[in-house]
């Protein structure tokens, strides 16, 4: 079996995060965000096929960003890909790739939203 679960590799992502100093503040969440606050990235880890010994895994991060700033979702992006991307020597991760992001648009309180799909290699 993986060294750590879909929910530890979750829990480790967001404290991970929570380390970063992101310029929009977000909240971090695992799977979904609160109305409040405006800004935030929800964390949703994902297997890549049905073996649940596989070290590879997919993670989604849906990011929002605060009301009437189009750019506020892009730079939590932003700051996302400068703290994972090609990640290394972590204690639970042993690499991290961005693989694409989409543009979701504004949400019904005018905050632009969009997702980044990492793949996330464990260590062994």
């Amino acid at each position: 079996m993986p060294s750590v679960d879909d929910e530890q590799l979750t829990r480790h992502l967001r404290t991970l995060l929570q380390g970063i100093e992101f310029r929009d503040g977000p909240a971090i969440a695992a799977k979904r965000l609160a109305s409040s606050p405006d800004a935030g990235i929800a964390i949703t880890v994902y297997a890549t096929e049905d073996d649940t010994t596989a070290r590879i895994r997919r993670v989604q991060f849906w990011c929002r960003g605060r009301p009437g700033d189009p750019f506020s979702a892009d730079r939590i992006a932003d700051d996302l890909l400068n703290a994972l991307h090609w990640l290394h020597a972590d204690a639970v991760i042993s690499r991290a790739q961005r693989l694409s992001f989409a543009l979701l648009g504004q949400d019904g309180n005018g905050r632009d939203e969009r997702t980044d799909n990492y793949q996330i290699i464990l260590r062994p």
